[in-house]
C-alpha cells in the first residue's frame, strides 16, 4: 500500500515494523504530545496497542502492520500540530507559565494544574480543526489566568501585612488606637488596588507592601507599648 508507505521488502518483518513504532511512542513523549497533541498520541497508543495484537495471529498480521505504520504518521501529525499549537496559543502558554514563576511558594499548585488541564482542552479543539473555537476559549483562560496571577502576587506580598494587622488587633489596636489602626488599613487597602492595575511592576509592588507593613507594624506596636507602660504604671503604684 503506497499510501501507507508499506515497503515490499521481505526484511522487514511484523516485529520490526511494530518495534518502529514503539519508537515513535517514546518520540511522542519527548515532544511532550500528551500536552501538545493530546487525542493524536492517545490514538497512536491505542492503534499500537491494537496493532501488537493483531501481529501474533496470521489472519490479522497485514492489518497489524499497517496500524503500525500509521503509528508513525499520527505521531508525525501530532508534532505538526504542536508547532501549531505552540504558535497559536504562544499567549496562554506565556501566561501559565508566569503562574508557576509567581507562584514561589506552591500555594496555587491546584488552580494553576486546572488551568494547565483547560489549556489542554484547547489544544484538543485545535486538533479537531476548530481553530475559531479554539481561540475564543484561550481569551477567556486568559483572563481567568490573570486574574489568579494577581491573587497570587497579592497573598505573597499582603498576606503578611493582614497577618500583622491581626495581631494589631489582637491587643485592641482597633479600638484603642484607632486612628493609626485605620491608617494601617487603609495602606492595605490601597496597596490591594495597587497590584490590580500593577502587578508586573515588582519593585513598587515591593514599596507598596512594604509601607503597607510599616503601617501595619506601627499599629501593633503603637498599641504594645501602651500596655506595656501601663503595666509598668500599675505596677509602680501597685501595693502588692
Amino acid at each position: 500500500d503506497i499510501g501507507l508507505g508499506i515497503p515490499a521488502e521481505p526484511l522487514f518483518r511484523s516485529q520490526q515494523v511494530c518495534e518502529m513504532a514503539s519508537l515513535s511512542i517514546a518520540k511522542a513523549n519527548k515532544e511532550l504530545l500528551h500536552f501538545y497533541a493530546p487525542l493524536h498520541l492517545e490514538r497512536a497508543s491505542d492503534t499500537l496497542e491494537e496493532a501488537h495484537k493483531q501481529i501474533t495471529v496470521k489472519e490479522t498480521e497485514a492489518t497489524g502492520v499497517e496500524n503500525c505504520y500509521k503509528v508513525n504518521q499520527l505521531i508525525a501529525n501530532g508534532i505538526s500540530i504542536k508547532a501549531k499549537v505552540k504558535h497559536a496559543l504562544s499567549d496562554s502558554l506565556i501566561q501559565l507559565d508566569m503562574l508557576s514563576k509567581v507562584d514561589k511558594e506552591k500555594r496555587f499548585t491546584s488552580e494553576i494544574q486546572d488551568y494547565s488541564d483547560d489549556l489542554v482542552d484547547i489544544v484538543k479543539e485545535i486538533e479537531a480543526s476548530n481553530m475559531n473555537k479554539a481561540m475564543q476559549n484561550q481569551a477567556v483562560l486568559i483572563e481567568e489566568m490573570i486574574s489568579l496571577e494577581i491573587e497570587i502576587i497579592t497573598v505573597n506580598n499582603l498576606s503578611p501585612v493582614e497577618v500583622m494587622l491581626e495581631r494589631a488587633e489582637d491587643v485592641d489596636a482597633d479600638d484603642l488606637a484607632e486612628r493609626t489602626f485605620e491608617k494601617a488599613e487603609i495602606e492595605l487597602e490601597s496597596a490591594k488596588k495597587f497590584i490590580q492595575s500593577n502587578y508586573r511592576n515588582n519593585k513598587e509592588v515591593e514599596d507598596v507592601s512594604a509601607s503597607a507593613m510599616q503601617a501595619a507594624k506601627h499599629a501593633f506596636y503603637v498599641r504594645s507599648e501602651e500596655r506595656r507602660v501601663g503595666k509598668g504604671c500599675r505596677s509602680r503604684w501597685s501595693p502588692y
